[in-house]
């Protein structure tokens, strides 16, 4: 029967390497999203308007696993703001007339 996977981005020879008799000492290897780091910023630059909430997210994603944490959190700090939408006013309230630019 085959073992299931731990951590599918550890590569395999770390993973046999864990798994052996005498275990590795030093921390496990952070994956190298690099190339994926700057596609994703050229979609933003080139295409600010196309899936920019869900390139927000995954460019943060991406830098919180490579140790990027300040970038990895100014990412998703934009995605927040990405997704968030105006709130709408209040629908009036019967019997009231709302004049403009007077407190509801």
């Amino acid at each position: 029967m085959r073992k299931p996977r731990t951590n599918s981005w550890r590569p395999r020879i770390y993973q046999k390497a864990l798994d052996s008799d005498h275990p590795p000492t030093t921390p496990s290897p952070k994956p190298d999203y690099a190339a994926t780091v700057n596609l994703y910023r050229h979609l933003l630059v080139e295409f600010p308007n196309y899936a920019a909430r869900r390139t927000y997210y995954l460019l943060g994603f991406c830098l919180g696993e490579m140790g990027q944490d300040a970038e990895g959190k100014q990412a998703l700090l934009a995605w927040c703001a990405a997704t968030l939408r105006p709130l709408d006013p209040p629908p009036p309230r019967p019997g009231h007339r709302h004049e403009p630019g007077s407190a509801a």
